[in-house]
C-alpha cells in the first residue's frame, strides 16, 4: 500500500514539473521600457541609432545577455516597423527597462543583426557632365536613426584644372530590406578657384556650391557600406552660376 501511494506522489510530482516546464516553453518574454531610451543596432552605443523607445513600449527580448564593449551588457530585442520590416536591436541594461511574461514566444536569437557603424570615413566620387567631377572625403556620423552629418573636403575638377572645396552635409539613410537602405542628402561649401575663370567661365572668386542627391546604399555587417545615386550640383561666383548634374558614388568604413 505505501508503494502505491509512493508512486502517486511520483507521478504527481512529475505531471506538475513538466506541466510547469511546458508552462514556461509557452510563455515569452518581452522587455517594457520604463523611460525615454534608444536601442542601437550592435551591442554598444559606437553602434548606430536604429530607433528610440518612451515608456510603455515594448519589445519581445531575448534571455541571453550580449555582452558589449567595455563589459556593459545589453538586451537582445526584435523590433517590428510599420512597413512590416523587422531589425535586430540592442538596449542597455542601464536602461530604464524591466523584462516581463509574454502571451507571444518569439525566438529572437533566431533573428540575424546587422551591426552598422555610428560614425565611418566616406569616400565620394561624383562624375558630371561636361568633364567635370569631384572627389572628396569626410566624416560621416549618425547621432539620431537615419539622421547623419558629414563634414568633407575634396578637389572640384574640371578639364583645365582641380579645384579645392570644403563642404557639410546632412542628409536621412533609410533602412528598408535586409543589408538596403534608401538615402537622401543636401549639401553645400564653397570652391576655391586655382585660376580665374578655371571652375567656369566668368568665375574668379570662391564659388559657393549647392548640391542634391539620392540613391541606393548596401550597408556591409559593421564594417562598411557602398552607394549609387544621382545628384545635381549648382555652383555659383561673381553673379555667374554652373549647373550639372551626374553619377555618384560613395564607399564607407566605419571607424
Amino acid at each position: 500500500m505505501k508503494l502505491q501511494h509512493l508512486s502517486a506522489s511520483f507521478a504527481l510530482a512529475f505531471f506538475f514539473l513538466f506541466s510547469s516546464v511546458n508552462l514556461y516553453a509557452a510563455t515569452g518574454a518581452k522587455l517594457a521600457v520604463l523611460g525615454d531610451i534608444v536601442i542601437y543596432s550592435g551591442p554598444s552605443v559606437r553602434y548606430r541609432p536604429l530607433a528610440t523607445a518612451s515608456k510603455g513600449q515594448s519589445f519581445p527580448v531575448s534571455l541571453r545577455r550580449v555582452i558589449g564593449a567595455g563589459g556593459v551588457e545589453f538586451f537582445k530585442v526584435l523590433l517590428r516597423f510599420r512597413n512590416g520590416g523587422v531589425r535586430i536591436g540592442y538596449i542597455s541594461v542601464t536602461d530604464p527597462v524591466e523584462i516581463q511574461t509574454s502571451d507571444v514566444n518569439e525566438d529572437v536569437d533566431s533573428y540575424q543583426s546587422l551591426a552598422l557603424a555610428k560614425s565611418a570615413v566616406q569616400f565620394s566620387f561624383g562624375g558630371l557632365k561636361d568633364g567635370n567631377y569631384e572627389v572628396a572625403a569626410g566624416y560621416l556620423v549618425f547621432p539620431a536613426p537615419d539622421f547623419y552629418l558629414k563634414a568633407f573636403a575634396g578637389q572640384f575638377v574640371t578639364p583645365v584644372t582641380g579645384n579645392p572645396l570644403l563642404g557639410v552635409e546632412m542628409g536621412l539613410d533609410h533602412l528598408i530590406t535586409g543589408a538596403f537602405s534608401i538615402y537622401g542628402l543636401v549639401n553645400t561649401g564653397a570652391v576655391f578657384p586655382a585660376n580665374p575663370g578655371s571652375i567656369f567661365a566668368g568665375s574668379s572668386s570662391v564659388a559657393e556650391f549647392l548640391q542634391g542627391g539620392f540613391g541606393l546604399r548596401y550597408n556591409a555587417h559593421e564594417f562598411a557600406a557602398v552607394s549609387l545615386g544621382m545628384i545635381e550640383t549648382g555652383l555659383y561666383s561673381n553673379d555667374n552660376s554652373f549647373i550639372s548634374s551626374g553619377y555618384y558614388v560613395t564607399l564607407e568604413v566605419g571607424l
